[in-house]
């Protein structure tokens, strides 16, 4: 994605980001839609007098503060890391014994949500 598109496409998401905040979401995304998204919901998600601060440099870094965030997510994220890409809810239950914990954490981030599976009639499909 070009620096004008990425620029579009951060102004576009009506975060109320002043063009400096815009154009440091554009530097540090390189044209990657989901971080520009990301980076741009999560600077609107602080107080203006915190906009200032450290800005997650990665998506990685954004991933791990947003996961930071929410109670038991951690965890919740670092056992399913150890299960694989791939793996059944029930397992993750299994591995944290908190199933209600865990769709709970998994509800407020979608890209906890991407990572999970689950298996429907013998099938594995992703989580909605």
């Amino acid at each position: 994605m070009t620096a004008e598109d990425a620029r579009q496409l951060a102004s576009s998401m009506n975060c109320g980001l002043a063009p400096d905040q815009v154009q440091c979401v554009v530097i540090l995304a390189e044209g990657i839609p989901l971080f520009i998204e990301e980076l741009a919901r999560w600077l609107a998600k602080r107080p203006l007098e915190d906009r200032s601060g450290p800005i997650p440099e990665s998506l990685n870094d954004l991933l791990l503060s947003r996961i930071d965030q929410m109670d038991g997510a951690r965890r919740i994220a670092q056992a399913g890391a150890n299960l694989g890409r791939t793996f059944e809810r029930h397992l993750l239950a299994a591995v944290v014994a908190e199933e209600r914990a865990i769709w709970s954490a998994i509800c407020q981030s979608c890209f906890i949500q991407a990572s999970f599976r689950r298996t429907n009639k013998g099938s594995s499909s992703a989580m909605p």
